[in-house]
């Protein structure tokens, strides 16, 4: 993990995350359809 972090920037770390998030969010239902309105 330390590797990664000094090889990937903070940002583009954290872009990916928002991504995956974002994702996992929208393929699968779990959470109340309000919540992809916002998006």
């Amino acid at each position: 993990m330390i590797t990664m972090l000094k090889i990937l920037p903070k940002t583009a770390m954290i872009l990916l995350a928002f991504l995956a998030i974002f994702l996992i969010e929208w393929y699968t239902p779990i959470h109340s359809d309000d919540y992809r309105y916002y998006f």
